[in-house]
Parts: structure tokens; C-alpha cells; sequence
């Protein structure tokens, strides 16, 4: 049975070689002629004939290709009884041999009757999708929660109507046509992830980028880097593989021609008899290449692809500074203090211990306050862990004083906090120091 349909995939490769030469034969005689009525030198002809020559050798060499990868299917196929895993794993070497080889496929030949084609093309659609996702593709962005109640509406207000930091205008960057990276900036712990999430989830975001695009389609994809992930969640391949699969979901018609050789190469073997093997860098940036000039560009020229806009939040490393120093910008720390002081406050005051601290002296009591939110710094795990060390001790009938110098002696790092407490826990053994992975 399997060496039956390579024998006819093999004379099937052959009609549609002859054909081509024929084509070509035919194309090149009918420019001969063209070329001698409008007077065509001999040099401009041999040019012609040289360009042909080159086009049927590639088209040549391709063919030969092919008819190895069969020949070698049909001596394997004859000495032994595949099994289904033998089978499957010989499919997919077929796959691999022919996604390396130099074609250039023209979709065509789906079912005639419409039902049927529509379903035909939405597997061939879910096919490839399968293929491109990853099991944690989401798990980072599922897993971004606020530290506690936040809000961030204020992002898409102008910068005048809100809070006494200036920033960059996002709606008006989103809606003018600027060929710059806006870049959002803060430290460790500051709820860059948070409000990232927040934005794309917002639907502002789509109403703003819809006057940008003037009538024309948006999509938009995110990623959610995280070093501590599999590689997929801190690496190139996993960038690519998820702006892809975000990107052609939402535009899957877009499939064929982004992914030529896949979608022919499952016309030609089928949906069932295809595993879907992984994909190779160079494969994933090719499709990308090829998608730029409907959603999204080469990793390397993003920011220079027309109909591309990019929304950045990082550290403020001078990686970052060096790159993005001229661009739009905000600066999350200046933006959220209300946020960390109401947070800040609220947790103390609810106790007893504070506001009976507070009648004694009410300027010392929320002199507290704006000191755990001056070291902060924007950093909202900062405050969650020192916030819960200090009702600890004011539990414990610690003095104002006492409560100061502990604020004092901590390191406004994020990291150095977290090792401190591993290393010197600041609160007595008997109280259990709050978890900073929280």
C-alpha cells in the first residue's frame, strides 16, 4: 500500500515536470518571437535564455531532490512491515527533507464542494497553529496577578489630567503614526508585567490603534518574558513561535502564504498522515519575514516595518537607556506612588496597634507611611514584604523608633531584601517573616 502511493506520487512528480518544461519551452519560444519583433539585441536575448537556463535547473534540481526522498521511501517501504511508529517517523523525515529543499509552492486544489473545502481549510489552519504552540505559551501572562488592587485606567489618560508625574501620552502614541518604541520602565517587582497585561486586555487599546490603522485590520500579540520558564519562555524561538501563533490565529487566511510549504506539504500528504515536527528557527523567521508586510516583521527589523507598533517594558539597564533614551517613555514608579501609599496605609491602619500609634502621634504614624513608600520606590513587592514586617513587630509592641530603623536598615532591592530575610530574618523567631514569592 505504501510503496503503491509513492509509485504515484513519484509518476505524479514527473507529469508535473514535463509540464513545466513544456511551459517553459512554449514561454520561451513565444519571447523569441516578441524579442525579434521589437528589435532585441543578441545580448538582452542571451540574458533571456541565461535566466531561463537558471530557473529550469533549480526547478531540475528540486525535482531530483524530490525523487530521492522517494526513491529512498520506496526501498524502505519494501524491505520490512512498517509499524505506525516506523511509518510515522518516516513521514516526518519526508516532512523535514522537503521543507529544506528550494520550492516555492502555489496553494491551490482544496475541495470543490464549499462545505467541504471550509472544513478542509480550518484543519489545515489548526494543523499548523498546533504546530507553532507550546504548552506554557500562556502560563506566564495566566500567571501575572496584582500584588493587590491597583489602577492603572490612568494609562490611557493624558498625561495633564492625571497624577503629577509627566509621561509620554499612550493613547496619542497609539493612535499617531510614530515609527518609535514606547517604552515603559521599572524595577523588579514594579508591576511592569501587571500593567502590560492590563493595556492589552484594555479596550482602549483596540478603539486607539483602529484610528492608527484607518480601516485597516489589527492584530495584536504580546509576550511575557520569564527567565525562571522552560526556554521557550526566554528565548528567540519561543518570541517568534508565540507572535506567530497570536498573529495567525487572528488572521488565519493569512496561513498559505505565510506558511507556503507547510500548508502545501499537508495538501500533498494529507492532514491524518502528517505529525507535526518542530520547527526550525530559520523556518519561524522566514514566516515572519514573510507576514510583515500584514502584522509584523523580522525579529531584527520590527521597529523599522511599516504597520508595526511596539510597546517595550524592561529594567532601567543602560541596555535599554542606550536604546530607547529619546523615546517615548514612563516611568511606572512615578505613576503607581498613590497606589503603594493607599496600599501602605491602608494595611496599617487596620490595625490596632497603629492607630492607637497614630492618636499619640499622628505626624510620626504616617511619617512611617511615607517612608516605607519613599524606599519603595514604585516596587510593589517591596511594600508587601515590609508592610507585613512591620505589623509583625508593631504587633509585638515594637516603638516608632524601632519601626523606622527597620525600614532604614533595608535594601531597596529587590533581590538583596529577599536574601536578607534568608540569611538574618528581622523579625523574632516566633513570627513568620511573609513570603517574598508571593
Amino acid at each position: 500500500m505504501v510503496r503503491g502511493k509513492i509509485r504515484e506520487l513519484h509518476q505524479k512528480l514527473k507529469s508535473i515536470k514535463d509540464e513545466i518544461d513544456r511551459v517553459m519551452l512554449l514561454s520561451l519560444s513565444r519571447d523569441m518571437e516578441n524579442m525579434e519583433r521589437s528589435g532585441t539585441t543578441g545580448n538582452q536575448i542571451l540574458q533571456q535564455l541565461e535566466g531561463l537556463v537558471a530557473t529550469i535547473g533549480r526547478v531540475d534540481g528540486t525535482t531530483q531532490a524530490v525523487e530521492t526522498i522517494l526513491n529512498t521511501l520506496a526501498s524502505r517501504s519494501s524491505t520490512s512491515n512498517l509499524t505506525d511508529e516506523s511509518r510515522q517517523e518516516m513521514e516526518r523525515q519526508t516532512r523535514y527533507k522537503m521543507l529544506e529543499l528550494d520550492w516555492f509552492p502555489t496553494i491551490n486544489g482544496t475541495p470543490d464542494d464549499p462545505e467541504s473545502s471550509h472544513n478542509y481549510i480550518t484543519a489545515v489552519e489548526k494543523y499548523i497553529l498546533l504546530s507553532l504552540a507550546y504548552e506554557s505559551m500562556v502560563s506566564r501572562q495566566e500567571a501575572i496577578s496584582p500584588v493587590f488592587k491597583m489602577t492603572f485606567d490612568w494609562i490611557f489618560s493624558p498625561p495633564t489630567d492625571h497624577r503629577e508625574a509627566p509621561w509620554s501620552d499612550f493613547s496619542v502614541w497609539l493612535r499617531e503614526d510614530s515609527d518609535q518604541i514606547y517604552w515603559i520602565i521599572g524595577k523588579p517587582g514594579a508591576g511592569k508585567l501587571t500593567l502590560m497585561k492590563f493595556v492589552v486586555q484594555h479596550n482602549a487599546l483596540a478603539s486607539n490603534l483602529a484610528i492608527w490603522a484607518k480601516g485597516l485590520p489589527v492584530v495584536t500579540a504580546s509576550y511575557y518574558l520569564w527567565m525562571a520558564g522552560i526556554h521557550l519562555e526566554h528565548s528567540q524561538e519561543g518570541l517568534t513561535r508565540s507572535l506567530l501563533f497570536q498573529c495567525l490565529k487572528q488572521r488565519p487566511s493569512l496561513l498559505p502564504r505565510v506558511c507556503k510549504k507547510q500548508y502545501a506539504l499537508i495538501q500533498a500528504l494529507g492532514i491524518d498522515a502528517c505529525v507535526p515536527p518542530p520547527w526550525k528557527l530559520s523556518e519561524l523567521l522566514h514566516c515572519l519575514k514573510e507576514l510583515s508586510s500584514s502584522a509584523v516583521g523580522t525579529l531584527s527589523e520590527l521597529n523599522n516595518t511599516a504597520g508595526v507598533k511596539i510597546c517595550v517594558s524592561s529594567r532601567p539597564l543602560n541596555l535599554f537607556r542606550d536604546a530607547f533614551w529619546s523615546n517615548p517613555s514612563l516611568k511606572i514608579r512615578e505613576l503607581t506612588r498613590g497606589d503603594i501609599e493607599g496600599y501602605t496605609r491602608g494595611r496599617l491602619e487596620s490595625t490596632v496597634s497603629f492607630r492607637e500609634l497614630s492618636q499619640i502621634s499622628s505626624d510620626e504614624a504616617y511619617g512611617l507611611v511615607r517612608a516605607a513608600v519613599s524606599k519603595a520606590y514604585g516596587v510593589f513587592l517591596w511594600v508587601k514584604v515590609v508592610v507585613g514586617m512591620l505589623l509583625q513587630r508593631l504587633d509585638a509592641g515594637a516603638e516608632i523608633l524601632t519601626l523606622f530603623a527597620i525600614i532604614d536598615s533595608l535594601p531597596e532591592d529587590l533581590e538583596q531584601l529577599s536574601e536578607n530575610i534568608r540569611k538574618k530574618p528581622i523579625i523574632d523567631n516566633e513570627h513568620k517573616h511573609p513570603d517574598i514569592s508571593s
